[in-house]
């Protein structure tokens, strides 16, 4: 598999570099015939006639025998042999096999499934049908399996965009968006074992009425890639290096950027977006990541027959939320953060901004944290007109909780978040803090920084200017008591 998907602490250790493939196929052999008559009578003054002397002797086809993998091509030649003015074209036929092809040009392209141990490639003269030559091709063992259904994932791309993909000529199981592709009124899904593969400043746009089902196979996205999903993605979640359904991997300036007007639903249990130290995300317009959470437990989604195990979106690295909406989920584990965790803990920054029309609403989590849990040193920033809305905590922090290790913090510069008195939009917590949480127990110390006027909240815990105190810049907290707690 390609190296370092960007899950725990797995890092790529370089970016393949995609290099134009250049297709070379034998030129005809009839072309020599042209040219030499060209030089012979000049352009206008070629011979048409016939020769009823004209015989061919023999076919010959090389190579004679050969040996080529499952999945693999080779090229045949062939020369034909006779006296007087003959023909020296020829038809090519396989036998043998099932599924394995041969072009008039004479290139062998053996099945990736094939089943046959021995082909017998035929050339056979035009002019006289009772001449012809052999080659025998022995197959061997081939392509993995993965590479094989790479290479009829890519032509089935193809032949929806023509030229938009191709096989990383490093990561065999990839295929590389090379031209921006467009997704229309189909459904599309990514083999198992494959990677669909976004980088290089590419677009890959899955448009209303369109489905891109990553339950099998997996989706990349690096070097300021684009995803715009206007219809639907299915995606499992992204456990492990060899198990996801979308991967972020690192870039400049950014890793990728998600937008558009429609929904990615997460299909198994874990996080659907894992973006790991190096790596950034910028998340825009409408779109909806929608996690797990069963109807019987306040979800909203009939699809969803399972609670998630984890969070919607996991942050190590960098996720610039300028839009959308993060919802849907039910986190049963034994950690933290309903739909955002954000952790310090695996090495660089790990920072979560807020801004525009962004949401985190509608998730919850049987410990704390139900919006956002901000941990081991991470950052959480609110601008603008996000919001974080309708969350639901066991413990603590219904909306934000910020701390387990010193370092981790959250600043609201704007937004809302809201309280246990707004109705369906607030945000709850069995425990302290409806809103917010901020927890300086057994020596850690978290801080919090927030806006607006402090007569209208109930601030509990540190006393002005100790460490974790809430400094005041703007934004509101609507109908809350929010909670500092210290040793």
């Amino acid at each position: 598999m390609k190296k370092g998907i960007p899950l725990g602490p797995f890092q790529r250790s370089g970016a393949a570099v995609l290099k134009p493939r250049v297709w070379k196929q034998p030129l005809p052999v009839t072309g020599g015939l042209v040219l030499a008559a060209v030089l012979m009578f000049g352009a206008c003054s070629l011979f048409t006639g016939s020769d009823n002397n004209a015989t061919v002797n023999a076919v010959i086809v090389s190579p004679a025998a050969g040996t080529v993998v499952k999945g693999g091509t080779q090229i045949f030649t062939a020369a034909v042999a006779g006296t007087g003015d003959y023909a020296q074209t020829v038809t090519w036929k396989v036998g043998g096999g099932a599924e394995t092809v041969i072009s008039g040009a004479g290139v062998l392209t053996v099945a990736g499934n094939e089943t046959a141990s021995i082909l017998t490639v035929t050339a056979t003269s035009t002019m006289d049908t009772s001449k012809s030559g052999t080659a025998v091709v022995t197959v061997t063992g081939g392509d993995d399996p993965n590479l094989a259904r790479a290479k009829q994932f890519r032509d089935e791309l193809n032949a929806i965009a023509p030229g938009s993909v191709e096989v990383d000529s490093v990561y065999s199981t990839y295929v590389n968006v090379v031209a921006d592709l467009t997704l229309i009124n189909i459904n599309v899904s990514v083999p198992a074992g494959v990677g669909l593969s976004i980088t290089g400043g590419k677009t890959l746009t899955v448009d209303t009425g369109a489905t891109l089902d990553l339950t099998d196979g997996g989706l990349i996205l690096e070097n300021n890639a684009t995803l715009t999903v206007n219809g639907t993605i299915n995606a499992k979640a992204a456990v492990s290096i060899t198990s996801f359904g979308i991967a972020i991997l690192p870039g400049v300036p950014a890793s990728a950027t998600i937008n558009g007007s429609g929904i990615i639903h997460l299909k198994t249990q874990g996080p659907l977006l894992a973006i790991m130290a190096g790596e950034t995300l910028i998340l825009d317009g409408t779109v909806t990541l929608d996690g797990l959470r069963t109807i019987a437990d306040g979800g909203t989604d009939a699809g969803d027959t399972m609670n998630n195990v984890g969070h919607v979106v996991f942050v190590a690295g960098e996720l610039d939320m300028q839009g959308g909406t993060i919802t849907g989920n039910y986190n049963t584990a034994t950690y933290d953060g309903g739909g955002v965790e954000v952790n310090g803990g695996y090495g660089g920054t790990a920072k979560f901004t807020m801004s525009g029309s962004a949401k985190v609403s509608g998730n919850r989590t049987i410990h704390d944290g139900g919006g956002v849990n901000v941990c081991n040193g991470g950052t959480f920033i609110m601008k603008g007109s996000a919001e974080v809305s309708n969350n639901t905590a066991g413990d603590n922090g219904g909306g934000v909780y910020v701390g387990h290790a010193t370092g981790s913090s959250f600043t609201m510069e704007g937004g809302t978040i809201y309280g246990s008195s707004a109705g369906t939009d607030a945000n709850t917590a069995s425990g302290l803090g409806d809103s917010l949480y901020v927890n300086s127990v057994g020596g850690s110390s978290g801080t919090a920084e927030w806006g607006g006027s402090v007569s209208t909240h109930t601030i509990n815990g540190f006393p002005s200017g100790s460490a974790g105190s809430n400094i005041i810049s703007s934004g509101s907290t609507e109908n809350n008591t929010i909670y500092a707690v210290s040793p």
